[in-house]
This record gives structure tokens, C-alpha cells and sequence, in this order.
């Protein structure tokens, strides 16, 4: 179930390219198709910001692409914008948000292709990731692009049993400059040349599953063999991540409404990077005329994460009706207590609440697409094409809610993961309700993959190992009449980034936005936002941002 989260991103709109292979390939696709055009003006004002006061006319085109075929399923969406200077400044005049998964069959039950990928802003100042003013012109934004592909085969054995293979690549980029971490803390990027040349860049992904088995049927039990394997290459410091594991799983179905798992192996995962020399003197890392790391002679690489061993887990799912559905897994994974939970349930009708617990091994890279703990997942995705209340990043497939919650770090950096959220959703036709809890906390298992060139060494510094985030985001949508909406959303936050020198934030913001239809595809839309942004270290490093827009948009 997607959970509502107020990251207000608008991404809408088609790949026309991608509509027409998928036309293409699948024969007799018929690919739903709906857009619109929009002129926007809009006014802001920050103080603690580079440009204080900003505007700028804004056009863009957005649509959508619906495709269920016997071939070929999933959805596109995406959106252009360009945004002309009137006074102040517009640092990014070019914006592009996408987000889509298709999947072709391309031999009926056995081989099936799957390619995906998402475009968004990232916003970040001093302390982090800014996410809660899409209006809001930041100078330090920068383009993500992540696409990946997955081939995969599937076969019946025979006697109940079957087995499947999966292989998927991906590549994360990043456009935009990257400076030193004492200007921009938490975010440094993936790129190892410091010098703003190249920007921030890249991260290529692999990963491949390999099962077979029985699964429960006739019989109560299945039992299957998985093999599983990840790799990533990164640019800063020539990161190298590889995983492999191998492990038999047991299924036992106790009932139509409860089943227990049980699963061991063996793990073996190794992170390793460049060794960066640094000056003995300054204690300042040393680079070299093309402006990358110069590699310590003595010891050129440095292991940042190394485990092998057994690992082990126990869980359960329990769904007592076609209204709740409940699972628990713990055990003992990458060298630590493991747990992931998750649950929804529908406790009256138009109601539902659904919360995520998980605990694992990621990167920033991987997260766009690859895997959650090794295990290849799609990212869920909304089906709202206008409008607020958009994911920057794309849907967590853990949590549900928004890739970033609001507050993570771009960081080239492995770190282990715990992550949860709960959320509630009431949908009663003229009115909608939304609210999300969330917490989510990265510990690096290296600082020196967040050394920037002209800082000295992390680890000498004031700096904790940890971000951490937690907060609340709501959202309400109301619609007096066919013709008019209202949405109204808010959000709290408090953040602590590893390289903020222990400093705390506290994030504040809500939107308001009125839609009124004109009729013939035509109508008017308004928004009026703010975000408060506030540290508790004694500097005046507080921020405040407002913005106004109004304008037209045609739909199609």
C-alpha cells in the first residue's frame, strides 16, 4: 500500500520513446496516455539563502503512460520544466522528474525483461538533504539519474518444484557540483574528483538470484536453495562492494492464514576503497593534479567492511483475512541482530495503516536500483500524475514512504540501515487523509569514504558516525465540489548528519494549494508553502523559506 509522504515533487509526464519500443515489442500494447501543459509564476523569498528573493515564470510539460497488455505492464511518468529568470536568481533553469518499471514477457511463463529508472532534484545545504519546498531555489541542487534492466528466466522442474534466475544492472549519476564537506556537510557525492570538473558521478550496480525448489502446494512444507550475489563500483575513493550468500530456506504452512520461514547460510561481504595519504603536517588529504585522492603507498587499499560467516533467520506471516496481513522475520545477518517487520491492516472501511521495520546493509546508489539487504526489489510507485505531495526519489520498498525521508544524506558511503515508518490513510470520496511516523538511521561503516579534499581527515574531527532522522508528515485533501480541490500538508523533522560536527535540525513545513476546474481540459492551480529550518548549536545557521505561485494547466 503506498503510504502519503509530503515531499512535493511534481513528477509527471511520458518517455515517448520508451511508450513506442514497448508499442513496438508487444504487438497489440494499447498504452493509456494523459498530460498536461503548465504556465506557473512564482514568487519566493529565503533568508539564510544565497538568493534571498527569486522569480521566475515557469513552463512545463508533464504525462503519463498506463500499459497492461499480455505482454507488457507497468507505468511511466515524468516531467520537464523550465523556469525563466525574472529577478533574483534561478540556479537550475532545466528540471526533470521521472519515475517508471516496465516489464515484457518475452517468452510466455519462462523469460521476462523488466527496465525501470527514476530523474529528480536534490536539494542540500550546509546540513543535509532539503526536500520540503519543491518551490524553493536552492544553488546547490543537482540532477539524479538511476536507470536499471532485469532479465529473468523462470521453469517448472516438474513434481511441484521450479526454478528462476535473475540478473540486474543499474547505473546512479549525478549532475551537479560538489564542494568541500564543510560547506555542504552530508553531502559529498560519488564522484572522487573534488575539483567541481566532472561533478557528482557514478555508481554502477550488479546483482543476480539464483533459486530452485518447492514450493508449498498439496503439501504443507517447501523447501528451496538461493544464491545471491551484489557488486558496486563507485568512483569516490574506487569503492569496490561485493556480496555473495548461499542459504536453504523452509516454509511451513500451518494454516490458509498462517505460514512460518526459517532460513540459513552462509554470507561473505567485503567493501574495500582507496587509502588516502594525507599531509602530516595539516592532516589534510592530498590530491593530485587531476584533482583525485593520492593513494597512501604504504597501504594503497583499505578495507571498510569485511564479514563472512553463518547467518540465520526465523520468521512468520499471519493474515487472518483479506483485511490485515502480518510478518515478523529476525535472525542474526551482515554481522549484527537482524529484524524486518511489516504489516496492513484495515481496521474499518476506508481505512488503512501500514507500517515497515527493516534493518540492512545499503548505499545511496543501490537504493535507487538495486536491492534492500541483497534481495532485488521494485520500488513502489504512486499513481498520482498532478498535484503535491510527490516522492523526490521514488517510494521506499521497504517503508513505503518517500526514498530519503525527507533527510538523507548523497553520500558515496555503505552504511547499515534501520529504517521504519507507520502510516494511516482515510478515504472518504470527498475527503482524503494522510499521515506518516517515520525514523530512519544510517551508520557508515567507514568515515573516509565521506572525506572531501581540503578537510581534514573526518576521523580526527568532531564528526559522529550516524544520520539519523525522525519525524511526522501529513496530508489532507478536500473537494467541496466536482470543480475544486484543496490540499493542505505539513511535516516535522529533526535530523542529525554524520559531517554536521554533532550538530541537530529541526525541519517545519506545510504547503497549502487550491485547484479550481475552468472547463475544456483547463484549470487554475495555486500554492503557498514555507519551510523553517533551524540548528540548536548556538550559530545563526537557521533558514526560513516562503514561496507563491499561481497559474494554468492544460490537461490532454
Amino acid at each position: 500500500m503506498v503510504m502519503v509522504h509530503n515531499l512535493k515533487i511534481r513528477r509527471v509526464a511520458t518517455s515517448a520513446a520508451i511508450v513506442s519500443l514497448v508499442a513496438a515489442t508487444s504487438g497489440q500494447a494499447q498504452v493509456n496516455l494523459s498530460g498536461s501543459a503548465v504556465v506557473r509564476q512564482v514568487f519566493t523569498d529565503t533568508t539564510g539563502g544565497a538568493s534571498p528573493t527569486s522569480g521566475w515564470l515557469e513552463t512545463g510539460l508533464s504525462g503519463l503512460a498506463n500499459i497492461e497488455t499480455r505482454r507488457v505492464n507497468g507505468a511511466v511518468a515524468a516531467t520537464v520544466t523550465r523556469r525563466f529568470e525574472q529577478w533574483g536568481r534561478v540556479n537550475r533553469s532545466y528540471r526533470v522528474n521521472a519515475d517508471g518499471e516496465l516489464t515484457g514477457t518475452l517468452i510466455p511463463r519462462n523469460l521476462f525483461l523488466t527496465v525501470g529508472g527514476r530523474a529528480s532534484q536534490y536539494q542540500r545545504d550546509s546540513r543535509g538533504f532539503v526536500g520540503s519546498n519543491p518551490d524553493a531555489d536552492n544553488g546547490n541542487t543537482a540532477q539524479v539519474f538511476a536507470v536499471y534492466a532485469e532479465p529473468s528466466v523462470r521453469t517448472s522442474l516438474g513434481a511441484g518444484m521450479d526454478a528462476s534466475a535473475t540478473y540486474r544492472i543499474g547505473k546512479t549519476t549525478v549532475d551537479g557540483v560538489r564542494s568541500s564537506a564543510l560547506l555542504l556537510n552530508g553531502d559529498i557525492g560519488l564522484d572522487g574528483n573534488s575539483s567541481g570538473a566532472r561533478g557528482l558521478s557514478d555508481s554502477l550496480s550488479q546483482s543476480a538470484t539464483i533459486s530452485a525448489g518447492l514450493t508449498p502446494g498439496r503439501q504443507r512444507f517447501g523447501l528451496r536453495v538461493v544464491g545471491r550475489w551484489t557488486k558496486e563500483e563507485i568512483d569516490e575513493l574506487d569503492q569496490r562492494y561485493r556480496s555473495y550468500s548461499v542459504s536453504g530456506q523452509g516454509t511451513y504452512q500451518a494454516s490458509r492464514k498462517l505460514s512460518f520461514t526459517i532460513e540459513g547460510g552462509y554470507e561473505d561481504i567485503l567493501n574495500r576503497q582507496q587509502s588516502i595519504l594525507f599531509d602530516p603536517v595539516t592532516n589534510l588529504p592530498l590530491v593530485g593534479p587531476d584533482g583525485e585522492f593520492l593513494p597512501d603507498p604504504v597501504n594503497p587499499r583499505r578495507t571498510a567492511f569485511d564479514r563472512s560467516g553463518a547467518f540465520g533467520t526465523v520468521g512468520f506471516r499471519y493474515a487472518p483475512s483479506r483485511r490485515a496481513n502480518f510478518s515478523l522475520q529476525v535472525g542474526y545477518r551482515y554481522g549484527d541482530p537482524n529484524i524486518n517487520a511489516s504489516m496492513t491492516f484495515e481496521p474499518m472501511p476506508k481505512v488503512v495503516v501500514t507500517g515497515r521495520y527493516n534493518e540492512g546493509l545499503s548505499s545511496f546508489g543501490r537504493l535507487l536500483t538495486q536491492s534492500i539487504d541483497g534481495e532485488v526489489v521494485s520500488v513502489q510507485r504512486t499513481n498520482q500524475t498532478t498535484g503535491f505531495g510527490e516522492c523526490t526519489l521514488g517510494r521506499d520498498p521497504v517503508t513505503g514512504g518517500c526514498l530519503g525521508n525527507l533527510t538523507q544524506s548523497l553520500v558515496p558511503a555503505t552504511f547499515r540501515s534501520r529504517r521504519g515508518s507507520v502510516g494511516v490513510i482515510y478515504d472518504a470520496g470527498q475527503m482524503t487523509f494522510g499521515a506518516n511516523l517515520f525514523y530512519n538511521e544510517r551508520g557508515y561503516v567507514d568515515l573516509q569514504q565521506l572525506q572531501v579534499a581540503g578537510d581534514a581527515d573526518v576521523t580526527a574531527q568532531s564528526f559522529s558516525n550516524d544520520d539519523t532522522s525522525y519525524g511526522i508528515s501529513g496530508i489532507v485533501t478536500y473537494k467541496p465540489g466536482a470543480r475544486q480541490t484543496f490540499t493542505i500538508s505539513g511535516s516535522y523533522s529533526r535530523n542529525a548528519f554524520a559531517l554536521s560536527e554533532n550538530r541537530t535540525d529541526d525541519l517545519i513545513a506545510g504547503s497549502i494549494s487550491y485547484k479550481r476546474d475552468l472547463g475544456n481540459s483547463l484549470a487554475l492551480v495555486s500554492r503557498a508553502g514555507a519551510a523553517l529550518r533551524s540548528s540548536d548549536d548556538g550559530f545563526s545557521r537557521d533558514s526560513k523559506n516562503y514561496s507563491a505561485s499561481l497559474g494554468l494547466t492544460y490537461s490532454f
